[in-house]
């Protein structure tokens, strides 16, 4: 017996194990009272042909261990796609009692810094911006020196690099300059981290419905606003910037919530959630390539939604997937 034989046994021995003891669950009845074509059946199954790194498996034609299985087309599919993920309230605005000035609140020391800075930044920009325009009429007038405002040009374009280093800053952190400008009395700004897989489900100005731990059961309506610009590459995931009123004035930065939002229907390319195998966080399909024989297919998946996963690469429109008895060819493929 060849050595590559020998490494298939333990495999082989656990799938007509397996065989027997799903025989005995789907008739309902004990061992003692299986109909004698059972014992048949396990003297037909023959050992499957297991080749290149476990890769491709090629049963006999009377082996009955085929019977486990069942296929589908991998194909696309109008399905119900929606995305829900970890979010916070990074920042909540307060009023003075007449509502007309809006006090925004954040999450964290940090950012407060940071805003004060970028608005002061702001006043001291408008300041030199008058200072130039004064100098240039006073030296048209020659009533002043040109290194006067050479310098006060120099000034001002300092400030305006300033400027654009805090906002850098604030889209790293998830905030919007321009958003920050025109702050509304008592509404939140909610940030939710959406993988890059499901980043396509987000549209910005659509609905989101949020979920806030401290509310459990409290749906709240809030408004995608913008979608982040840059990738977290720690993470892989985007900012997702969503508008939310406090008509209650429950809401508080910090707050920890869920998100959801996305396509109601969406045309994708999918296979069954039951054709998919995980081995060491890697995503596997069997593919059927011939009669009797299977070839195992590394996937990239998305989004799951009901009982299929969206396929991002790895099969092709048409592809006969395994969608039952996976966790068989799985056994045989990896020996275990």
């Amino acid at each position: 017996m060849s050595f590559n034989n020998l490494r298939q046994m333990p495999a082989i021995a656990a799938s007509i194990i397996l065989l027997v003891v799903l025989s005995a669950c789907t008739s309902g009845e004990s061992s003692k009272q299986a109909p004698a074509t059972d014992t048949v059946a396990l003297k037909l199954a023959t050992a499957p042909h297991v080749s290149n790194g476990g890769c491709e498996i090629r049963f006999e034609e009377k082996d009955t261990l085929q019977h486990l299985l069942a296929f589908d087309s991998a194909q696309e599919r109008n399905v119900s796609v929606t995305t829900t993920t970890p979010a916070r309230i990074v920042f909540s605005t307060t009023s003075i009692e007449d509502g007309s000035i809006a006090i925004p609140v954040f999450e964290s020391q940090d950012l407060t810094q940071l805003f004060t800075d970028y608005t002061k930044a702001l006043n001291d920009e408008a300041h030199a911006k008058r200072e130039v325009e004064r100098l240039k009429d006073l030296l048209a007038h020659n009533a002043v020196a040109g290194k006067e405002l050479m310098q006060a040009e120099s000034d001002l374009r300092a400030i305006e690099v300033a400027i654009t280093g805090y906002q850098s800053r604030m889209l790293q952190s998830g905030l919007s300059p321009s958003d920050l400008q025109h702050l509304l009395p008592n509404t939140s700004l909610v940030l939710a981290n959406v993988p890059e897989s499901e980043i396509w489900t987000v549209q910005k100005g659509e609905d989101a419905q949020i979920e806030f731990d401290a509310f459990k059961g409290e749906i709240l309506h809030g408004r995608v606003i913008d979608i982040g610009k840059a990738l977290d590459p720690t993470t892989r995931t985007f900012n997702v910037r969503i508008n939310l009123s406090d008509t209650k004035h429950t809401l508080r930065p910090g707050m920890f919530a869920k998100a959801s939002f996305g396509t109601d229907v969406a045309r994708k390319f999918v296979v069954p959630c039951t054709s998919v195998v995980s081995v060491q966080g890697r995503s596997y399909v069997f593919v059927r390539t011939a009669d009797h024989t299977y070839q195992r297919r590394e996937v990239a998946l998305g989004t799951q939604t009901g009982d299929w996963f969206i396929v991002l690469s790895g099969l092709t429109p048409g592809d006969v997937v395994v969608t039952k008895g996976s966790f068989l060819l799985k056994g045989l493929s990896f020996g275990s």
